[in-house]
């Protein structure tokens, strides 16, 4: 029995950017500076500073000791309730979100980043909503809720551009262009990519800059254009280094790996592999370890070394399974049904094969393209209908005003738009509408 299906990709590690008001530093040394300010600074502030303190600790260790990021958050969680400080509770709940995503407990995550989305809806914070938008997003993403988090991101897209938040704007821009590499939609995903990376370049966002030149490098690697792919990942890797982003180093290792795998020097690229793995094990971060230990299995499969293929991707599935990450439960089942094909258990390859058409079919379908598409859709034309009606009324600063108020609107499922705005600029919409009908 052979299936005769082409041996699915070793999967990228693709970075979808979180949110969030505490801005990463330059370099390692200049990041251990500021670790090291923020813990002398617990002595000598209190209240809401102190929350904002243990907030901006619990962020800054959330790529190099995940364990801290939830001791901090938790103080942050602690001492917030007591001084009944809503802003500095949100932030903590996202922190600690990010902790449960990284570990592999999806269920946890989501109920912290739900819990922040709440207080920053009571006192309005936009930037904060935007922020728990994203987060959640990107757990419809893993778990293949593909239209979910397209909704999502353009709701958080919105509110940035809104708010004139540029760097909010540029990690949500990268964020869908994740989905539509996912859906193969490679040329429109280079453009969100590459708008991200400038928007980032612009405001000086050095780290994220390399997370949108790992991304752009993986759609080069896509097309076949390997020089440059490598190019890009070597440069993010070089920033990653530099400025202590151990996560991000171990994404960029990662693809480096993939480029050798397709230039089939397997040797090589389980080099690359096991030393990625080594850090997302170090890290705890279980997410990165299903991606690395299924690439280590594609290699394995490759050299026809079945049994330790098979005892990685196991691994792998297991891990998908309990972060109930769709993505990759599809290149687990995947191969495991070619590996039970080669080892003759006819049976069981059956039994994978099946279950990767329908986890595959979820993702991939027709139907679920067309969705995505059409919520792309929907932005873009409510987008370019409110600019042609405030072109329409002239550029003088009044209108300017009414523009940056009322933003690029996605229609009444943005719940974060105030109803004032909403109805201001609906009737003046109304009025012109009378006038040109007149």
């Amino acid at each position: 029995m052979n299936f005769n299906l082409p041996l699915t990709m070793p999967r990228f590690s693709i970075l979808l950017l979180f949110f969030s008001e505490l801005l990463s530093t330059g370099v390692f040394a200049q990041k251990q500076r500021t670790i090291d300010s923020l813990i002398l600074a617990i002595k000598s502030t209190k209240d809401t500073s102190l929350v904002d303190v243990y907030n901006e600790l619990s962020y800054e260790y959330k790529n190099i000791d995940i364990e801290k990021t939830l001791l901090y958050a938790d103080t942050a969680i602690t001492k917030s309730k007591k001084i009944n400080y809503t802003r500095g509770l949100g932030f903590a709940y996202a922190n600690r979100g990010n902790y449960f995503k990284n570990t592999g407990d999806n269920a946890q995550a989501r109920a912290c980043y739900v819990w922040a989305y709440v207080q920053h809806q009571k006192i309005g914070n936009q930037k904060g909503i935007a922020a728990t938008l994203n987060s959640l997003a990107s757990l419809h993403f893993l778990q293949g809720k593909l239209t979910q988090a397209l909704s999502n991101f353009i709701q958080s897209l919105t509110i940035s551009r809104q708010i004139n938040d540029r760097r909010g704007e540029a990690i949500t821009l990268n964020n869908i262009g994740v989905i539509n590499q996912e859906q193969k939609n490679y040329s429109k995903a280079l453009e969100y990519f590459e708008q991200s990376y400038h928007t980032f370049k612009d405001i000086g966002d050095k780290k994220s800059m390399a997370d949108a030149l790992n991304n752009i490098g993986n759609i080069y690697h896509i097309l076949g254009i390997n020089e440059d792919a490598l190019r890009h990942y070597n440069e993010a890797l070089e920033t990653y280094v530099s400025s202590g982003d151990i996560k991000g180093e171990s994404s960029a290792i990662n693809n480096i790996g993939l480029v050798h795998f397709e230039e089939k020097d397997y040797k090589t690229a389980l080099k690359y592999y096991h030393q990625s793995l080594s850090i997302d094990e170090n890290l705890n971060d279980k997410q990165a370890q299903t991606i690395t230990c299924n690439n280590i299995a594609y290699c394995y499969f490759n050299l026809n070394m079945f049994f330790a293929a098979k005892k990685y991707v196991q691994r792998a599935l297991k891990s998908a399974q309990e972060q109930d990450d769709k993505i990759d439960m599809v290149n687990s089942y995947d191969l495991l049904a070619k590996l039970e094909d080669k080892l003759g258990n006819y049976k069981e390859a059956l039994v994978y094969f099946k279950l990767y058409t329908a986890c595959s079919d979820s993702l991939y379908s027709e139907e679920t393209r067309q969705k995505l598409e059409d919520i792309e859709a929907q932005y873009e034309a409510e987008k370019a209908e409110n600019e042609r009606l405030i072109k329409a009324l002239g550029k003088d600063k009044d209108v300017e005003s009414v523009e940056k108020s009322a933003g690029y609107a996605l229609s009444a499922n943005i719940q974060m738009i105030t109803l004032v705005s909403i109805a201001a600029l609906v009737v003046l919409i109304g009025v012109l509408f009378w006038i040109k009908r007149r």
